[in-house]
């Protein structure tokens, strides 16, 4: 399953050691943002871009942002093969000229 950017949040909250309050002050509220990080509500970019600009001597934006993507990306690739070696195996082609013209 994809990472979201409240658990990539988290995690990366706790690599550089620092507290709920500590990620989110002068952003949102630490009530705020444990549902961000727990799921239960969804952050906002300009939010987003806040938090990791408070941070920035603590957590590199762009690594940050480039780690969900990449997790993202994963878990679409393996989607795909899975579609494909399903295919090849019960010889559909239809479906691989399918899956493939989705990928093209």
């Amino acid at each position: 399953m994809a990472k979201s950017i409240g658990e990539a949040l988290k995690e990366i909250r706790l690599q550089a050691g620092l507290t709920q309050k500590e990620m989110c002050d002068g952003v949102c509220s630490v009530s705020a943002y444990s549902k961000i990080e727990h799921g239960i509500h969804k952050i906002d970019l300009d939010t987003l871009c806040e938090i990791l600009d408070n941070n920035k001597g603590l957590i590199n934006s762009d690594y940050f942002l480039s780690s969900i993507l990449s997790e993202n990306n994963k878990q679409a690739e393996s989607k795909v093969l899975k579609s494909i070696s399903t295919a090849l195996l019960v010889r559909d082609v239809e479906k691989f000229n399918e899956i493939k013209e989705k990928v093209i």
